[in-house]
């Protein structure tokens, strides 16, 4: 900072040597246009979306720093970069082309449009209520690719689901009841097991050695004449040899399954573990 002598700080008129002194201080201590660059010479924005080529940013422009609050929005006209804020459920309740049907959703909202036009844009919007977040694009003017959503580790595990054979719940489901446990996989894919007894009804030969028993599997299957469910058992019994057969199928249930054993014990009573693989869709 320049060293200024002044005749109030003097006491005193000043002299010709401090007068010039002053004058030299002044001069070095001076600042150049050259040197401030051109931030100092420009104008701050007028609004938090002002899109003004060369305007200085406030702290909250286009949500840097403090998300842009907005209402009831059409998400195919948020094109603007900028991060956004919906200002409430209602809000995302009132929108159009959300990326999904459930409701009463806090909503953050990211944009990015390299360009600022409607060549390259990306949308990313995370439901806080939901714990869930969804994105798409427009590429070169191509309109809006379909919604997808992001799994992580919260998300992964749920109730499956589809539509017209497209995954729209988690990616894997898993339940039990009275007629076993039953495994659901995202692509249709279904695994159902079940522990069940077998009595035999010849106990010392190769050959048939049940009646025939039913199981009422612990979750539906597709349709038996479209996904065929395999059906296969394992004998709990390290002593003996056993294997099952399967008739009688529908989609609710094996009624006619038949356990056969390749060897010569004397077995009576036997659990099977039965497995049966086919398509919940």
């Amino acid at each position: 900072m320049a060293t200024i002598v002044t005749r109030s700080g003097k006491g005193s008129a000043l002299t010709h040597t401090e007068m010039d002194a002053n004058f030299n201080n002044l001069n070095d201590d001076k600042v150049e246009t050259s040197a401030i660059g051109t931030a100092a010479a420009s104008d701050v924005t007028t609004s938090s979306t002002d899109t003004t080529a060369g305007r200085l940013l406030k702290v909250g422009d286009f949500g840097v720093g403090n998300p842009l609050s907005v209402y009831a929005i059409d998400f195919n006209s948020l094109t603007q970069t900028g991060v956004y804020a919906l200002n409430g459920h209602a809000d995302w309740n009132n929108s159009t082309n959300r990326p999904t049907s459930i409701t009463n959703q806090q909503a953050h909202i990211t944009v990015i449009n390299k360009n600022n036009d409607s060549a390259e844009i990306s949308q990313e919007v995370v439901l806080l209520d939901a714990n869930r977040k969804f994105f798409r694009c427009s590429y070169f003017n191509g309109g809006w690719s379909s919604w997808q959503e992001i799994y992580h580790q919260g998300s992964i595990l749920g109730t499956v689901s589809q539509s017209g054979g497209v995954p729209t719940g988690a990616i894997i489901e898993r339940g039990s009841n009275a007629n076993g446990e039953y495994v659901k996989y995202a692509d249709g894919t279904m695994i159902c097991q079940h522990i069940l007894s077998f009595t035999t009804n010849q106990s010392s030969y190769l050959g048939r050695v049940s009646s025939a028993v039913q199981w009422d599997y612990p979750t539906a299957f597709y349709s038996y004449s479209e996904g065929a469910q395999t059906v296969f058992g394992t004998s709990s019994n390290t002593n003996s040899r056993f294997f099952v057969i399967a008739a009688g199928a529908s989609t609710q249930s094996y009624n006619r399954l038949i356990m056969f054993k390749t060897d010569s014990s004397t077995d009576t009573t036997r659990d099977m573990r039965l497995t049966a693989i086919g398509r919940w869709y």
